[in-house]
């Protein structure tokens, strides 16, 4: 089952035990990772490849990027 459905990219979005981890150890919750997929910026890396990234108001480490 899906993490949650991203209605940006019309697909199912998963987190793998890595990024679980790293989200764990930044304490940064599922709503939180929605809100980058949904609202952040995109800085394509070829044509299948990305970094998906957003500023978080309140954070020491303000910039949360996911990698698709």
């Amino acid at each position: 089952m899906a993490d949650f459905f991203s209605k940006r990219f019309g697909k199912n979005v998963w987190t793998t035990a890595h990024a679980r981890k790293s989200m764990e150890r930044r304490d940064i919750g599922d709503s939180t990772l929605e809100q980058v997929i949904e609202h952040g910026d995109i800085k394509r890396q070829g044509d299948n490849n990305f970094w998906i990234f957003r500023s978080i108001e309140g954070r020491s480490d303000n910039l949360i990027c996911a990698a698709v």
